[in-house]
């Protein structure tokens, strides 16, 4: 229900208003469409680099999220 839409190739274009809404020592979750993209690793990495240290990446994506049958909510926040 936290999750916020931010598309890779759109993260320089919404940084400060992500910056502003997620505190650096929260725990944030990137994850891609599926395991063969890796836009999640670069987010999590430039997010680091923004000095978050709690990023961890769900390499199986959405994909695999359904896959499992996990809850899913679709009127999350997109940026």
């Amino acid at each position: 229900p936290t999750a916020i839409n931010v598309p890779y190739d759109q993260l320089p274009d919404y940084i400060d208003e992500l910056t502003s809404m997620i505190d650096v020592n929260a725990e944030v979750l990137c994850y891609c469409t599926g395991p063969d993209c890796d836009f999640s690793d670069q987010v999590a990495t430039e997010l680091r680099f923004l000095g978050y240290t709690r990023v961890a990446v769900f390499t199986g994506g959405w994909e695999h999220w359904n896959a499992a049958g996990f809850e899913v909510e679709t009127n999350g926040t997109d940026l």
